[in-house]
């Protein structure tokens, strides 16, 4: 099985360092030119070769390579001890690190990037993971944004995978995860930040959402609870009007995945989102693990943004419908205990599952019905792996942090 280099650091930095997860970490100290080499990987079981070409835009980087063998299958790597990331610099105060994710999609995070040129908030850092993009995307960002922190991964590592990446290589005291179809306001960081200064026991904060082409329009104002037995809940003010009724800030069990800030000392007791997701319901995952550890997640309307929702894979695709399928079972094998796991199956796998499949067969949408059995069936393969539990463990600090 080939060894991938999971991602290549672009940027002016002295150094970039990453923790290996395995046996091995190979740190490259070169001057800006390219580079061939081939490394040898000697792991229990498996040899495996691997031929990498760097770009080296620094004069001084750091590349730390790692390879995750272990229980590798259909949409996530998973390592027994979890992904471990290291911190390039150390913490910042009042920074905040924006963090998006760019997938073949260059007009729309340029669109992005250009709304964060007026941002008020005057300390803050932006870095984009390049999620293996065919287009060469990064490429064309990186001439018009010298500024911005560039990361960029050989394979889509998936929605949480991406942001884990970008997590490796934040300075900043709060970290705000933002989709790369999203459209911020001068004022959207300020509200934010002052609402998680407001307490220890707030972890987490969320900004109201607007439909980006319906802009008076509500998309998410908080979240309600989740049922243990269906597994979903409901966007509060979803494709509403906005007519200042949300206007209250508030406890939600859950924060949006489009747009969400982290206290960094959160994410180093909780540890990162869990990348087995790959996409949809990882955010879910993470906000139940942040309560779990007695941590506030609060919706701030003070705070605005703008979303193109699902740009990236489409309203009802055959990509949303597999992910969907597959997570919402996933989401309950690891977080729904007790008698309420044993109703939730039976309702997903007797009740839900075959009343969808009809809809879809009625509709046409043999696409769809195909990708709702592959979702089923992806757990019938994972049913007795030990690693669906598994949480990712903090990422490691540099001294002084």
């Amino acid at each position: 099985m080939p060894v991938q280099l999971p991602y290549i650091f672009y940027g002016n930095t002295d150094c970039a360092s990453v923790a290996s997860s395995l046996r091995m970490t190979l740190v490259a100290r070169l001057n800006s030119y390219y580079i061939f080499f081939s490394a040898f990987f000697a792991f229990p079981a498996v040899n495996s070769y691997g031929l990498f070409k760097l770009r080296v835009t620094g004069t001084k980087i750091a590349i730390g390579i790692y390879a995750l063998l272990n229980n590798v299958s259909r949409g996530y790597t998973q390592n027994k001890i979890g992904f471990k990331f290291m911190n390039r610099t150390k913490k910042i105060n009042g920074l905040v690190s924006i963090i998006a994710i760019n997938y073949n999609q260059t007009q729309v995070t340029f669109e992005m990037l250009d709304s964060m040129e007026n941002l008020n908030y005057s300390q803050y850092e932006i870095i984009i993971v390049d999620n293996g993009s065919a287009d060469r995307s990064i490429e064309k960002i990186r001439v018009d944004y010298p500024d911005v922190i560039f990361v960029e991964s050989v394979q889509n590592l998936g929605f949480a995978g991406g942001n884990n990446l970008g997590l490796a290589h934040a300075s900043g005291e709060f970290v705000f995860f933002t989709n790369n179809d999203t459209e911020v306001l001068p004022g959207t960081l300020d509200p934010l930040v002052e609402k998680l200064k407001e307490s220890d026991k707030i972890g987490m904060v969320c900004p109201k959402i607007r439909f980006h082409y319906q802009p008076d329009t509500i998309q998410f104002a908080g979240y309600t609870a989740l049922n243990k037995i269906t597994v979903r809940n409901n966007l509060i003010g979803y494709r509403e009007k906005d007519t200042g009724q949300y206007d209250t800030s508030r406890k939600s069990p859950f924060g949006h995945g489009a747009a969400m800030m982290v206290k960094r000392e959160v994410i180093q007791q909780v540890g990162t989102m869990a990348d087995m997701y790959f996409l949809y319901y990882e955010e879910l995952d993470w906000c139940t693990r942040i309560s779990s550890k007695g941590f506030e997640i609060w919706y701030v309307p003070d705070s605005l943004i703008y979303h193109k929702e699902s740009i990236s894979t489409g309203k009802m695709s055959p990509l949303k419908t597999y992910y969907i399928t597959r997570n919402r079972i996933l989401y309950t094998r690891r977080n729904i205990k007790g008698f309420n796991f044993f109703l939730s199956i039976i309702y997903q796998v007797i009740i839900s599952g075959p009343k969808n499949m009809l809809q879809f067969i009625i509709k046409g949408r043999l696409d769809l019905f195909l990708a709702y059995i592959r979702g089923y069936l992806w757990h019938l393969g994972h049913l007795f792996d030990k690693n669906i539990k598994l949480n990712p463990t903090p990422y490691t600090q540099n001294k002084g942090v």
